[in-house]
């Protein structure tokens, strides 16, 4: 059979799929909102990540609960409840962002290495007196083809009006010391 003759078949079929049911075999909403909040719950999950005492997507999958609402609203007519959901979740992400943004400031892994514990230790002492606060420390010898590596890993956030990106120029200032990653 040739293209042709299949492309009237494959779109004929294709609109039954969007057409709706008759009146007497639609599904009833709730069962609609349950499968769109399961559904939802299994990506909102699927963008929070928790690593090392860190975690990060918690507005993510909460932006994508509240599209979800609004999408269900919109779908059953309540137009003006869906309206004042999309300006509600608007307010709160962008708005009490500029006023609470410097409130809860974000923890940030760095991981670091150095051939000498004193280096490491000394890099731990200047972050924590400046204007971080450690939050969590780890450090573990790794034997590696040049000698013993140490690698630290360090949870850090900003004291009180501290630039959160010093920390950056600090660990590059320190010949002694090589930054691996900053999540």
């Amino acid at each position: 059979m040739g293209s042709r003759a299949f492309w009237p078949r494959t779109t004929d079929c294709g609109s039954c799929v969007y057409r709706p049911p008759p009146a007497a075999r639609r599904p009833p909403p709730s069962r609609i909102a349950a499968q769109v909040v399961s559904g939802i719950g299994f990506i909102g999950a699927g963008t929070i990540i928790i690593h090392r005492q860190l975690v990060r997507g918690l507005t993510t999958a909460a932006s994508l609960w509240a599209t979800a609402g609004i999408g269900l609203a919109a779908g059953g007519h309540m137009y003006v409840v869906a309206g004042a959901a999309t300006l509600l979740t608007l307010f709160a992400l962008e708005v009490l962002t500029l006023f609470f943004g410097r409130l809860g400031r974000r923890r940030i892994m760095v991981v670091f290495s150095a051939a000498d514990r004193k280096a490491i230790d000394a890099m731990f002492n200047e972050l924590q007196s400046g204007e971080y606060a450690v939050i969590s420390y780890e450090v573990e010898a790794q034997r590696s083809p040049d000698g013993v590596v140490y690698r630290a890993t360090l949870v850090i956030r900003a004291k009180g009006n501290a630039d959160e990106e010093r920390y950056v120029d600090l660990l590059r200032e320190n010949p002694d010391v090589t930054v691996e990653r900053i999540v």
